[in-house]
């Protein structure tokens, strides 16, 4: 084959071209050559910034060429030269010697450079000082004073001087250091002198000099404690709230966290408190329809006071500071007791109430198998309750359990039987994943005794108290000072309206109506135990009262594994006073507030109003009664409170009985078809403003003939139209 002419032609070399490097480059080459022993002992004396700028030059380096890395090397040998002659010998001794060595061009060139990071920064004093001896050198000086210096600063040692100085002058200097931004060498030279006098403290400054501004303010804000920064923001929100918000906006949130690698992250998680993720979640923007997200792998769900089944701010209720305001909850593992194993299952009833929840939503004949808790514990369309509700989007098996967890959550079958007591049908039987407990598993039998809990439904049982979770709470469960709550059972009280409970106290009670809003829900399953990875150990209840927890003392949401709790009868004595003061009780449909309580267990209580909303708006006749019986104690009713049944329409007819002193103001304001109103009392002494506006225009309010006089006197100008009769 002939060779062609390319092929004889020998190749030729070009002169390798050199391109320029930044300063950042040629440090980054610097500490490639150096290796990593000898580049972590330069890492030592770099600022944090200066590291995170020099590895991220160091990480996107590509390939160099030689003359690049000589030159880098020989730049960094004559600039460490140079800083040497200057530190030891002098600027006039290193520029003599760096001119006869490398010329007057390359000797000017490196002093310039090596002068420039000589140079003492404005107020250096200061930055080395620490915090609380700062504070007593600064805290006289005029805000603008404070705010300039304190921008030399490293913004961690700021924040600490800012957190120290009075509360008043911390706004105004935060104010002054936001607003800064180029400070003539003239100004600070007049300040500087000032300081000089004081501190011998001297500057220099060539140039004009970027001080403060809202950047360097939301940095510093980000070092300051939550409780400072709270109380800041508040005032400045006062006196700039514009300043405010550009503040806020440029400190970290919570979406840099996608920024971040998985190391810092981990940090970030650490060392955050719950201020700093109700911020995060507070900023958050992908909830979902059941108001629910997941951040940063933790699980979170927000509601308002609308959301809530029932809100009082009575004693006992969870204190909804704002009906306007999300309130953040995080969903964790769940503890299980154990109540009976049986080969590779075990039946289980959660340790706390994780929910409240109306038994049914309507007032009205209703069973478990129709009933709407049994839809929206087991997620159910519409067809499976009485209302038609369709639960199938919002339930809490789909909130509380993974596909997996559900899996491993058996189908069983549930007798649904009568009222020991009364005899009051249980409906058909069902087959479900969550249920309640029935009646006969909690006294009256061997079962309920195997179970832990006392035959007697009169005992004040320990076993059978529960507590209410914060967000049950939220929901509108009533919970003593001891965290303690009612609970629903499966199972029909006295009537098919009526659903039983057990109180907080530990008995058991046939009473409650089935549209109840505060009585909390405490979900039985039946697991498979072999399904893995699902549960952990979290520990036993001895009969001898010892809680001994394992793990923290939880267990993932499936379940868990430890034996049976079995604690024998308590005694009949309970250990928590069965009524106290302040504590708000139900009967039938209305609702007391006790307001004494005497040695021998008996007392006074003030009627409230009905027992819920629903009760308030079907309410036709009243009667007050002149005692309400409270675990089988006589409490006198005493009074009727403010509000207690304002805008009941429908209420025709009210008697007020034998014990009642005062009626408190419109108790019955807006009560438009309040026509007739008996009072039986005698000792009647106070009648508030307005108790009986918008009451019946042709209303008859009858009283004891030995009082005409005086009430009539006592009932005048409550409220009620000129055409009211007062009679005997």
């Amino acid at each position: 084959m002939a060779a062609t002419e390319s092929a004889s032609k020998a190749p030729v070399l070009e002169e390798e071209k050199v391109e320029p490097l930044d300063t950042a480059q040629k440090a980054a080459l610097v500490v490639v050559s150096l290796g990593a022993d000898r580049a972590s002992q330069i890492y030592k004396y770099l600022s944090e910034q200066d590291i995170e700028d020099l590895t991220y030059e160091v990480a996107k380096m590509g390939k160099n060429n030689n003359a690049q890395v000589e030159g880098a090397l020989d730049e960094f040998y004559k600039l460490c030269l140079t800083h040497k002659m200057m530190t030891d010998g002098g600027l006039d001794y290193a520029r003599d010697v760096l001119e006869k060595a490398f010329g007057e061009s390359t000797a000017r060139n490196l002093l310039e450079k090596v002068s420039k990071t000589l140079q003492s920064k404005p107020f250096n004093f200061f930055t080395k000082g620490d915090p609380k001896t700062l504070l007593a050198l600064l805290q006289q000086e005029r805000p603008q004073v404070i705010a300039l210096i304190m921008s030399y600063m490293d913004p961690e040692q700021s924040a600490r001087v800012l957190e120290q100085l009075p509360e008043g002058k911390r706004i105004s200097v935060v104010e002054a250091m936001a607003k800064m931004d180029r400070v003539s060498p003239e100004a600070i030279a007049i300040v500087e002198e000032e300081m000089k006098r004081k501190f011998a403290t001297i500057i220099t400054s060539e140039d004009n000099m970027n001080l403060g501004g809202v950047e360097y303010v939301a940095d510093m804000m980000n070092h300051v404690d939550r409780s400072n920064e709270r109380r800041i923001f508040e005032e400045l929100d006062k006196s700039d709230p514009d300043l405010a918000q550009d503040i806020r906006d440029r400190m970290f949130v919570f979406e840099n966290i996608l920024d971040m690698d998985d190391r810092s992250v981990q940090r970030f998680v650490r060392d955050c408190d719950t201020k700093d993720v109700v911020f995060a979640l507070k900023n958050a923007s992908d909830w979902d329809a059941n108001n629910n997200i997941t951040l940063n792998g933790a699980k979170y769900r927000r509601m308002k006071k609308e959301d809530a089944t029932y809100s009082d701010d009575m004693y006992g209720y969870y204190n909804w500071s704002s009906g306007e305001d999300y309130h953040y909850f995080k969903y964790e593992p769940v503890k299980w007791r154990v109540l009976r194993t049986d080969g590779n299952y075990a039946l289980l009833l959660s340790d706390v109430a994780l929910d409240d929840e109306q038994y049914h939503i309507e007032f009205g004949d209703v069973t478990w198998e129709n009933s709407t808790v049994r839809s929206w514990l087991n997620g159910y369309g519409a067809g499976g309750n009485k209302q038609s509700v369709d639960y199938r989007g919002k339930n809490f098996i789909g909130s509380a359990f993974t596909a997996s967890e559900q899996a491993a959550i058996v189908n069983s079958s549930l007798e649904n039987a009568d009222n020991i007591e009364n005899g009051t049908s249980g409906g058909n039987n069902t087959t479900d994943k969550i249920f309640l407990l029935s009646e006969s598993e909690v006294w009256n039998t061997d079962k309920a005794k195997s179970y832990g809990f006392v035959k007697d439904k009169y005992i004040y049982d320990e076993a059978r108290r529960c507590q209410s979770s914060t967000y049950a709470k939220a929901r509108g469960m009533f919970s003593t000072y001891t965290g303690n709550g009612w609970w629903w059972l499966r199972w029909p009280g006295n009537y098919l309206s009526n659903a039983m409970c057990v109180m907080s106290d530990g008995l058991v009670d046939v009473y409650y109506d089935s549209p109840d809003l505060n009585c909390g829900v405490r979900p039985a399953l039946n697991l498979n135990l072999s399904s893995p990875n699902l549960y952990t150990y979290a520990g036993t209840v001895c009969s001898d009262g010892t809680d001994t927890e394992v793990g923290g003392g939880t267990v993932t949401t499936g379940g868990g594994t430890p034996p049976a709790s079995k604690q024998p009868p308590s005694s009949s004595k309970p250990e928590e006073p069965a009524v106290r003061k302040g504590q708000t009780v139900k009967a039938g449909r209305l609702r007391y507030k006790v307001s004494k309580v005497h040695s021998d267990g008996t007392g006074e209580v003030i009627l409230a109003g009905a027992a819920s909303k629903k009760d308030a708006k079907k309410l036709a006749s009243l009667k007050t009664g002149d005692t309400v019986k409270i675990n089988k104690k006589n409490f006198k009713v005493t009074a009727i409170a403010n509000n207690a049944f304002k805008n009941c329409k429908k209420l025709k007819r009210v008697v007020i009985g034998k014990e009642i002193t005062s009626i408190g103001a419109k108790a019955f304001s807006g009560c438009k078809a309040l026509k007739k109103i008996t009072i039986k009392s005698a000792k009647l002494k106070k009648v508030g403003k307005n108790a009986f506006k918008g009451t019946h225009a042709k209303a008859v309010i009858k009283v004891p003939k030995a009082k005409l006089k005086a009430y009539k006197k006592l009932l005048k100008k409550k409220g009620q139209g000129k055409k009211v009769r007062i009679t005997k």
